[in-house]
């Protein structure tokens, strides 16, 4: 209201003036947005969903998965890295947050792979083999991989996997974090790449159309390796390392945005 009668008390030709003030003023904010778009700057994130083969809410999961969801399709909330449930990130990857009172999951370690390091030391920190996360902070987090080097990630994501007839099945890194189940100042890491624990290895993923891909180990070849980091109680921050796990699962992780 101050503004129109401020404007209305002036002149012609300082209306005339302020009139192209403004329109310079849009001019400049579009052309910000198209040079933008043609650098190719990465969009925000989309909001997708993730369905897990088997909740822990339904038992008698025949497939022996030991990664569960909540029974939930994790819908999206807010954006990548801040929000809730399933997203495409900016850097055209899946991040899926959970735990803090929202979405759960559950984790099986009842089929370590070979013998846990810390078991000889006494010094392992995973309070059950079966681990609910509920109240605590979850992340999972992809890294697609080039067909050829997976040593590599590709520079677009989960786009530069194509889109066939068949399908089409590249590998990714997959790390899933979340916090300590007794409270105590620990991070706790699953990591399905080759990098952050000796003997992991990467997963699969498939592309079955434009807006969807599937997550899921390799039978009986691929596998996590679990680790922690951070004290408890008064002591040093250490890192854990508790050991390589089978983990059966199979995650369908959808961006509706991109469907055609």
């Amino acid at each position: 209201m101050r503004l129109t009668r401020a404007v209305d008390g002036l002149g012609k030709t300082a209306k005339i003036t302020m009139a192209w003030a403004l329109a310079v003023v849009g001019f400049l904010a579009l052309a910000v947005v198209v040079d933008a778009q043609k650098k190719g700057q990465a969009p925000s994130s989309q909001r997708g969903t993730a369905e897990f083969r088997c909740n822990f809410s339904l038992p008698g999961c025949t497939t022996g998965d030991k990664i569960l969801g909540d029974g939930s399709n994790y819908p999206g909330i807010g954006a990548a890295e801040t929000g809730d449930g399933a997203h495409l990130n900016s850097n055209r990857e899946m991040w899926l947050g959970g735990g803090s009172g929202g979405y759960e999951l559950q984790l099986d370690f009842s089929a370590p792979a070979g013998t846990v390091p810390c078991q000889g030391t006494g010094t392992c920190r995973l309070p059950d083999l079966l681990v609910l996360i509920d109240q605590e902070n979850l992340e999972f987090q992809s890294n697609v991989l080039g067909l050829t080097d997976e040593s590599q990630s590709t520079p677009n994501g989960f786009l530069d996997i194509p889109i066939t007839p068949m399908s089409t099945t590249w590998r990714s890194r997959l790390k899933i974090s979340f916090g300590d189940p007794l409270g105590w100042s620990l991070l706790w890491g699953l990591n399905f790449n080759t990098i952050d624990y000796a003997g992991a290895t990467n997963v699969n993923v498939t592309r079955t159309d434009s807006c969807t891909w599937v997550f899921e180990p390799a039978p009986l070849l691929d596998r996590g390796g679990l680790s922690s980091y951070g004290s408890i109680g008064k002591g040093k921050s250490t890192r854990t390392d508790e050991g390589l796990y089978d983990m059966p699962f199979r995650i369908t992780f959808r961006v509706p945005t991109l469907c055609v």
